[in-house]
């Protein structure tokens, strides 16, 4: 079966997941050799079997009924009722606390709301993220809005954050919070008793909210696939 491999310098040991998509994420430190790894894969066979068979690969609902159902995307801060109509081209329009996804009739309704919802990310997320590293006195060299798989966000040791635009569909508090945590890692490259103290000090229900997230990742990753 088909595995990803990732070497990640922040792991502190190997690691074996399944990803939001059902794949199976080998997750190799530094320091460690591939063969390795490789070794720890074929120990967890079984493991994987068992796991893999289990996970579905997409989302129960599509990213157009999500939010339906839901009604809302939030940034700067803010929940911004939402409604969704169709017209001759696509376009967001703005209207105080309410935005109004207009698609066209003509296209894939999935792929348009997908790409109007990046577009949007790619400002307010941006916008937001420079805001709070000024806000917390922190250097930032540049931001990035991207369709990560599996990730909310990173943090490069050359001061680069990336973030992914599904963070306008989950509440404010913890797409703050998922902001807060990669701009964290501006001073703290790693996931230490320092960083969480740090983290802490920018938000102090910081642990609740990785909790709140980590529950929800699973559905609003598989999302817009």
């Amino acid at each position: 079966m088909p595995v990803l491999v990732r070497r990640s310098n922040r792991a502190r040991r190997l690691r074996l997941t399944i990803g939001v998509q059902g794949e199976a994420i080998l997750t190799i430190p530094r320091g460690c050799s591939r063969a390795e790894g490789i070794k720890f894969l074929h120990k967890h066979g079984d493991w994987m079997k068992k796991h893999l068979g289990n996970r579905k690969k997409k989302s129960a609902l599509s990213l157009m009924e999500f939010l339906q159902k839901q009604g809302w995307l939030s940034f700067a801060g803010k929940k911004y009722s939402i409604k969704i109509s169709f017209g001759n081209s696509s376009r967001i329009k703005f209207m105080d606390d309410f935005l109004c996804f207009v698609l066209n009739r003509d296209g894939d309704e999935e792929l348009e709301l997908i790409g109007l919802l990046r577009q949007l990310a790619s400002e307010k997320l941006k916008t937001r993220t420079w805001d709070l590293a000024e806000e917390k006195q922190l250097s930032l060299a540049r931001i990035s809005v991207r369709n990560q798989k599996s990730r909310w966000g990173s943090c490069s040791d050359r001061g680069t954050v990336s973030l992914n635009w599904r963070l306008l569909l989950i509440r404010p508090d913890l797409q703050d919070y998922i902001i807060l945590h990669e701009l964290a890692h501006l001073t703290e490259m790693n996931h230490s008793g320092t960083f969480w103290l740090l983290l802490e000090t920018y938000d102090i229900r910081a642990r609740k909210h990785d909790r709140e997230v980590t529950k929800i990742s699973r559905e609003i990753m598989s999302l817009g696939r």
